[in-house]
């Protein structure tokens, strides 16, 4: 069985998967794209259609599987429209800026009997998944407090992949990209959730990303 794969969104992420479904992922096919300045292109560089708009993607009955890649303030509408149309979801972390948008794209999944997936790459890593494995097997004792520290460097390099949009807060915050993953890992790591958290922030550049 191959799986249609529908790419909302065109940029780094968007081409991204774009390139996993067509080169990589065995049984997927890459159907069609829509959304972003960078559609055109991305279509073009794939040989597929280019959907003038997001409910024009979702009407396409070979499209199986819609991957999000938008900027997530507008996850929440997208995943609901998309588990309206029947379409199983792959969705950009972070998975959307508010709780209750979150809790909308779930009901609406569980409604429609659809797959909903956040993509959490750094569960899939050898380094994670060894360390994981001992955590889980006791080797490394009682856990009371787990740190997760990253440097995102330059905060990514957004002028040369034409993300400026990730400097709005209102679209991401610097918080919500980089800590989705630690996030996620802690919680994988511990099978459990956190009694309390506290999160820092430092930026080595002129740029000072918005607070969550």
């Amino acid at each position: 069985m191959t799986v249609g794969i529908g790419v909302l969104g065109s940029g780094f992420m968007g081409r991204t998967w774009a390139e996993v479904a067509f080169n990589h992922a065995h049984g997927t096919r890459l159907v069609a794209v829509a959304g972003g300045r960078r559609a055109p292109t991305l279509a073009m560089d794939y040989g597929v259609p280019l959907e003038p708009t997001f409910e024009a993607l979702l009407a396409r009955p070979d499209v199986d599987v819609v991957v999000i890649t938008t900027p997530p303030d507008g996850h929440g509408d997208q995943g609901v429209l998309a588990a309206a149309a029947g379409k199983h979801m792959l969705v950009e972390k972070p998975m959307a800026n508010t709780v209750a948008d979150c809790r909308r794209m779930v009901e609406a999944a569980d409604a429609a009997d659809v797959r909903l997936a956040v993509v959490s790459q750094h569960r899939w890593r050898n380094a994670t998944r060894r360390a994981h494995d001992l955590i889980r097997e006791g080797r490394l004792g009682q856990f009371r407090m787990l740190r997760t520290q990253s440097t995102a460097v330059g905060w990514w390099d957004l002028e040369a992949r034409q993300d400026q949009w990730k400097k709005d807060p209102a679209k991401q915050t610097a918080f919500a990209s980089d800590a989705a993953h630690g996030n996620d890992i802690s919680r994988w790591f511990l099978g459990s959730e956190a009694v309390r958290a506290y999160s820092q922030w430092a930026s080595y550049t002129g740029f000072v990303p918005g607070a969550p």
